[in-house]
């Protein structure tokens, strides 16, 4: 869990890096989901839960 004064630092956290290895074309990606206390729960069951929600729409979107 990390607790940031920034709560907006982890609105849009995406990472995306292209490379190629030898003649292979390679692509890092990752996505970053947030979720605040008590805003979006007040159960860490929950947080994480809006956390992995908000992963998989920064993933796809």
């Amino acid at each position: 869990m990390i607790l940031s004064p920034y709560p907006l630092d982890f609105k849009k956290a995406t990472f995306k890096y292209e490379l190629s290895i030898g003649d292979v074309p390679v692509t890092l990606d990752a996505s970053i989901g947030e979720a605040a206390y008590p805003t979006d729960g007040d159960s860490l069951e929950t947080l994480i839960l809006v956390a992995d929600d908000a992963m998989y729409i920064q993933k796809y979107t």
